[in-house]
């Protein structure tokens, strides 16, 4: 992976700022069936040579989305995609370039910074109360930041 230059950094702010999504969400682990946070960052996009070239700097997976096209004139759809852990160090390197999705980028780093340390290779059993609720309120304010369309008291006059 070639090291992002500071100019490599503020155009992946702008891929992120124009077509990326920065959630968060609430998911139970198979294994232990307790409440975990789970961070995304992706970047969907029909250059697939962009998506290589952001991921060359920056790692990531690449995932096909809708690999057929609906219609014969409507390209293919590429999507790069960072999970957990692997989403800070990208979100850090942007945060000072994001516009739109800076406050979506600061509560994912928030995010990572309630994570459960591991202990011995194991994740330490239960999560307090204090950090359940804080946890929550992150990814509500997340997801009352990624909502679509105008909100209702916007859109009445």
């Amino acid at each position: 992976m070639n090291q992002p230059s500071e100019l490599d950094k503020a155009y992946l702010a702008g891929f992120i700022d124009g077509e990326g999504t920065v959630t968060a969400v609430f998911r139970l682990t198979a294994s232990s069936r307790r409440e975990a946070v789970h961070c995304r960052l992706s970047i969907p996009n029909t250059s697939l040579e962009i998506l290589e070239w952001i991921q060359e700097r920056f790692g990531g997976v690449m995932h096909y989305k809708n690999s057929l096209p609906k219609k014969a004139n409507f390209k293919k759809v590429y999507s790069l995609y960072w999970g957990g852990e692997k989403c800070y160090p990208v979100l850090r390197d942007v945060l000072p370039y994001l516009k739109i999705k800076h406050r979506q980028a600061e509560i994912l780093l928030e995010l990572s910074a309630l994570v459960i340390p591991r202990e011995g290779g194991l994740r330490r059993k239960g999560v307090t109360p204090w950090l359940h609720v804080k946890r929550g309120e992150l990814v509500i304010e997340l997801k009352s930041l990624n909502l679509r369309g105008v909100p209702v008291a916007e859109g009445i006059h």
